[in-house]
C-alpha cells in the first residue's frame, strides 16, 4: 500500500502484523503452506499471498562465481554456478538458469534456450559471442534445488559497447615488400572504458573472405605499429578494444609491390642480413613479419612457374634460412601470448606451403618449430598471472549426461593482494587451425623428402605429439553443449578419433585435457 509505512523497521512489529505458528503447523509432515494477509479499510480490501516452504535444513547456498560488471559482445560469456549443501545432505543438485533484459525498473524475460550454447539446466551457462545486445543490461538468475528446498543467486551484467569514432591510416601508402616498413596508425578512437588496446592484421584482397586475417602485432596500448608487409593489394585492419575487451575494426587499403632482390642469387644472403638486423634492432614480432613477407614472396614466385633450376635452389636455401630463424624464435616462445604464437604459426605455414622447396634442414627446423609452438603454455590452458602476482590451478570437471569436460580453475593473487579466479578461454581457433595446417604441410613434405626410414619416423613422432597437443587444446575451457571446432587437413582429421591401444573408433569428441587424449584417426596411417 502507498503512503507512510505502518512502522519503522527498527521498531518492534505490531501484534496485528505478526503471525505466530503453533507447533502443529510446523509438523514435519507439512512441507509448504500458503500464507495470505488481507487488509481492509472502509470498503476497500487487498491481500497478498506468500508460500512458505519448511524443511529440516536450510536450502543450498548458491553463488555465481567470478562475475564482473561488464562483458564484451565479441567474447563468449561463461556463468559458473556454485552451490554448497545445507547441513550434511549429499543430495544431487538440480540447476536452472533464467534471464531478463533490464529495462529501467522492468524486467523482460529472455529465452535462454535460443541464446545459450549449453543446456540451461547445467552448472555452467555459456552464451556465444554476439548472442546478446551491446549496451544492454541483463539479470541472470540461478536456482539450485537439492530435492527439498531451493536456493537462488542472481547477478546483473552489462554487455559492453566497443570503441568508436576513429580511423586508420598508412604511411607510406605505397611501397615494396620485405625491404620497406609501413606505419599503421589507429587514431581518434573513443570509449569510456580505458585504456584502449590495439592489434593489427591484414588480408589479401585476392583471397577468399573465409581466409583468416594474418596477424601483424601483439595487443598493445600503442595506437601505431611499424611493420613489414607482403606483396599485393591488402586490406589493413586495426582492432581496437576497450578495457573490458569490447572491440571494433577499422580498415585501410595498401598497395605493396613485390620484393625484388639485387640479384636473385643473392636472396639467401639478403634474407640472412635483414633477419640479423631485425633481430638485433627490433622485436620478435618484427622478425616474424619479415620472415612471413619473405615466405609469401617465395610462394608467389613458385606459383608463377617457369623458375630455373638455379633459382629453385636459391629459393630452397632461402626457405631454409627462414625456417632456421623461425625455429630459433619459437624455441623461446613457451610463455608467449596466443597473439605471438599465431604470428609464428602463420609464418610456419607459409614457409612449409611448398614441399618441393623444403630442404632436409628446413624440414627438420619446421618440425622443431611446430613442436615448440604446440607445447607453449597458452595451448595448455594455463592463464597468465597478473603482473607481480601468482596463480594456483586445480582441475574442475563438468558433467552433462555421459559427457565430461574439464578445465583448470585458477586462483590468482595480484600484487595488491586481490584474489581473482580465472577459467581459461578456449584456445583461438585461428591458432589451432594454423598449427594444424603447418603440421599437415610438414608431414606431406616429410614422406616425400627422400629421408631414411628412421629420420621419417623420428619426425613423425614429434608431429604426432604436436597433434595430440592440438587435440587437447581444442577442448580447453569448453563445457558440455559447446560446439567443438573441427579441423581437417590433407594429413589428418580432428573430427574422428582412434584409441590405438583399444583399436576402437569414435566420431564424437569425448576427451578433455588432462583426462585422456586420443590419436586422430587419419593421422600418419602409413606409419602406424
Amino acid at each position: 500500500m502507498a503512503g507512510v509505512p505502518c512502522f519503522r523497521p527498527s521498531e518492534p512489529v505490531p501484534d496485528e502484523l505478526m503471525y505466530v505458528f503453533d507447533s502443529a503447523l510446523l509438523s514435519s509432515s507439512i512441507w509448504a503452506v500458503d500464507i495470505t494477509l488481507s487488509v481492509s479499510k472502509n470498503a476497500r480490501t487487498d491481500s497478498a499471498t506468500v508460500r512458505l516452504q519448511m524443511v529440516d535444513e536450510p536450502g543450498p547456498r548458491v553463488s555465481i562465481s567470478d562475475m564482473g560488471t561488464k562483458y564484451p559482445l565479441s567474447q563468449r560469456l561463461v556463468l559458473l554456478g556454485e552451490a554448497e549443501p545445507a547441513g550434511d545432505t549429499n543430495s544431487d543438485f538440480v540447476w536452472a538458469w533464467a534471464a531478463d533484459l533490464v529495462n529501467g525498473s522492468n524486467f523482460v524475460p529472455v529465452d535462454l534456450h535460443q541464446l545459450s550454447a549449453s543446456a540451461v539446466d547445467n552448472q555452467a551457462l555459456l552464451l556465444s559471442p554476439s548472442s546478446l545486445t551491446a549496451g544492454a543490461t541483463y539479470r541472470f538468475r540461478l536456482d539450485v534445488s537439492d530435492g527439498r528446498s531451493t536456493g537462488r543467486a542472481e547477478v546483473k551484467i552489462t554487455i559492453n559497447a566497443p570503441p568508436s569514432g576513429g580511423d586508420v591510416s598508412l604511411l607510406p601508402p605505397h611501397g615494396s615488400a620485405v625491404v620497406d616498413t609501413f606505419n599503421i596508425t589507429a587514431s581518434g578512437w573513443k570509449d569510456d572504458d580505458i585504456p584502449l588496446s590495439f592489434a593489427f592484421f591484414y588480408t589479401h584482397d585476392s583471397v577468399s573472405a573465409d581466409t583468416p586475417a594474418r596477424r601483424l602485432s601483439e595487443d598493445s596500448t600503442a595506437e601505431s605499429v611499424l611493420v613489414f608487409l607482403p606483396a599485393g593489394n591488402l586490406t589493413l585492419i586495426a582492432r581496437v578494444a576497450d578495457a573490458y575487451g569490447a572491440s571494433t575494426d577499422g580498415v585501410t587499403a595498401a598497395i605493396v609491390d613485390p620484393y625484388a632482390p639485387p640479384r636473385y642469387s643473392d636472396m639467401k644472403t639478403h634474407a640472412e642480413e635483414l633477419l640479423a638486423q631485425t633481430v638485433i634492432c627490433s622485436s620478435n614480432a618484427d622478425a616474424v613479419q619479415l620472415i612471413f613477407a619473405f615466405a609469401e614472396h617465395l610462394d608467389q614466385t613458385s606459383l608463377t612457374g617457369g623458375i630455373s633450376l638455379q633459382d629453385f635452389q636459391v629459393a630452397r636455401a632461402t626457405r631454409a634460412t627462414l625456417a632456421s630463424g623461425l625455429s630459433h624464435i619459437a624455441a623461446g616462445a613457451v610463455n608467449a601470448s596466443t597473439a605471438l604464437l599465431l604470428m609464428l604459426a602463420q609464418a610456419s605455414t607459409a614457409i612449409t606451403s611448398d614441399a618441393s622447396q623444403l630442404t632436409t634442414e628446413a624440414l627438420n627446423r619446421s618440425v622443431d618449430t611446430l613442436a615448440s609452438l604446440s607445447s607453449a603454455k597458452a595451448l595448455q590452458g594455463v592463464p597468465s598471472a597478473p603482473k607481480g602476482g601468482s596463480c594456483d590451478s586445480v582441475e574442475v570437471c563438468v558433467m552433462k549426461g555421459s559427457e565430461q569436460r574439464c578445465h583448470l580453475n585458477t586462483t590468482c593473487v595480484d600484487n595488491d593482494g586481490h584474489t581473482v579466479r580465472r577459467v581459461p578461454e578456449p584456445v583461438p581457433t585461428a591458432l589451432i587451425g594454423s598449427l594444424a595446417e603447418g603440421i599437415s604441410n610438414v608431414h606431406v613434405a616429410n614422406v616425400r623428402a627422400g629421408l631414411s626410414r628412421n629420420a621419417i619416423v623420428a619426425n613423425v613422432k614429434k608431429l604426432r605429439n604436436s597433434v595430440h597437443q592440438l587435440l587437447a587444446a581444442s577442448v580447453i575451457g569448453m563445457y558440455p553443449g559447446e560446439q567443438v571446432k573441427r579441423f581437417s587437413t590433407p594429413a589428418f582429421d580432428l573430427a574422428g578419433f582412434v584409441d590405438r591401444k583399444a583399436k576402437s573408433t569414435s566420431t564424437t569428441l569425448e576427451v578433455a585435457p588432462n583426462v585422456k587424449v586420443r590419436t586422430p584417426q587419419a593421422a600418419f596411417q602409413q606409419l602406424a
